[in-house]
């Protein structure tokens, strides 16, 4: 997690100077947002090639993927196997309609703000670092200070920032909430799979993290849809409210399922 924030920092960092050097350069205005995308694009599917290399060597050593390797699960009974994956992935899905709601929009915001493309850029490659750095440290920390009290803290932090960025609009308050939520869902995700793992058995991880992931993504991408027509038509209150709403309904499913 740590080196995907710090992949995630160094993307962010260029994906903001990038534009400046193409227009320089003598790109148009689209041409330049445009062919920064495309290199996004190719570089993104570059990450293909490891994954598929992955997958043909475990072929040819007769591996069967079967799970982390984990410790014995806390009384792991049926019943209480299917609240921890199905509580699992609705806490994904709340959570992530609380930040598909904001988090897509934080750099038109923060360019409505008076940020230039470039400082955008800086602020959220700076906040990547920081998570990056946390990530690293978050799960001897969190053990220390108790991880699922933690985690809950983490996850739930984004609500409150959110509410005062809606009651006092500012370039700082964006970057708190930007800041909060992504730094926050990197220390508190690693421990998460952690507690995660100690309820669920290994046959049933592939398709409790399958449904995570699905019930996040599809989650994100449909309320990304409402959020963007919200904001044209309203401005940016309402996706602060739902960020703030769903995040600690998020929080409190989230409890249920890992406690």
């Amino acid at each position: 997690f740590a080196l995907q924030n710090v992949a995630i920092t160094v993307g962010t960092f260029a994906g903001g100077v990038l534009p400046a050097l193409l227009l320089r350069a003598g790109f148009g205005n689209v041409a330049r947002n445009r062919t920064s995308l495309l290199i996004g694009v190719a570089i993104s599917a570059l990450g293909l090639l490891p994954l598929l290399l992955i997958a043909q060597r475990s072929r040819r050593a007769g591996h069967e993927p079967t799970g982390a390797l984990l410790g014995p699960q806390l009384n792991a009974t049926p019943r209480r196997v299917r609240r921890a994956v199905w509580g699992f992935a609705g806490a994904a899905v709340l959570l992530s309609i609380g930040a598909g709601a904001f988090i897509p929009f934080v750099n038109v915001y923060l360019v409505r703000l008076g940020a230039s493309e470039s400082a955008v850029g800086t602020i959220l490659a700076l906040t990547g670092a920081a998570g990056a750095i946390l990530s690293l440290v978050a799960p001897a920390l969190l053990n220390r200070l108790g991880s699922l009290p933690s985690v809950l803290v983490l996850r739930v932090l984004p609500a409150p920032v959110g509410l005062l960025l809606a009651l006092f609009p500012s370039l700082g308050l964006v970057v708190g909430t930007q800041a909060v939520r992504g730094i926050g869902a990197s220390m508190a995700w690693p421990v998460e799979m952690t507690i995660f793992n100690k309820r669920v058995p290994a046959h049933a991880m592939a398709s409790a993290f399958g449904l995570r992931i699905a019930a996040w993504n599809f989650s994100w991408a449909a309320t990304s849809i409402i959020a963007g027509e919200l904001i044209i038509h309203g401005g940016y209150n309402a996706p602060l409210y739902i960020l703030a709403v769903f995040t600690t309904l998020g929080t409190g499913l989230l409890w249920y399922a890992l406690r």
